[in-house]
């Protein structure tokens, strides 16, 4: 059996205990997106936004049937910081948060959070889906991708 060089030895030896740590895994994706869906039957064009501190974030407008999405983090949001989902008729003036307040924001967090949106311009109506409404899914569905 041939005989290692001291510094091959030593190479050989470094290379085995760094390897792991060179190949680490990248790292986590950010909560990645607030979304908003606006159903059929709506009676109005939409924009949905993101309410953070005194500051809004909206998204382009969007008609009946179709969804937005604002991507997170926004400027100046930290780990655990509360945000507010929501949305405003493109006729109306009101700024609607949506029901059921999204958990803080988690850079760690790898999921997007997502509302449905109906009503009239006068009667905005924006609500997180059900566990029941996420059951009847179908099976491959996803989060709509951010815009």
């Amino acid at each position: 059996m041939p005989r290692l060089r001291p510094l091959a030895l030593a190479t050989a030896f470094s290379a085995a205990l760094l390897g792991p740590a060179l190949l680490a895994a990248p790292p986590a994706r950010a909560q990645s997106a607030a979304c908003v869906n606006l159903l059929a039957g709506a009676g109005y064009a939409a924009w949905m936004g993101v309410k953070f501190g005194d500051s809004y974030y909206w998204s382009d407008s969007f008609p009946i049937g179709q969804y937005r999405c604002v991507k997170l983090p926004v400027s100046g949001m930290v780990d655990n910081a509360p945000y507010t989902v929501v949305v405003s008729a493109v006729l109306g003036s009101s700024k609607v948060p949506c029901k059921q307040a999204p958990s803080p924001y988690n850079s760690k967090d790898s999921n997007s959070v997502v509302y449905n949106a109906w009503g009239t311009t006068l009667n905005v109506s924006c609500e997180m889906p059900t566990a029941a409404a996420n059951a009847m899914a179908v099976k491959g569905d996803e989060p709509p991708p951010a815009k």
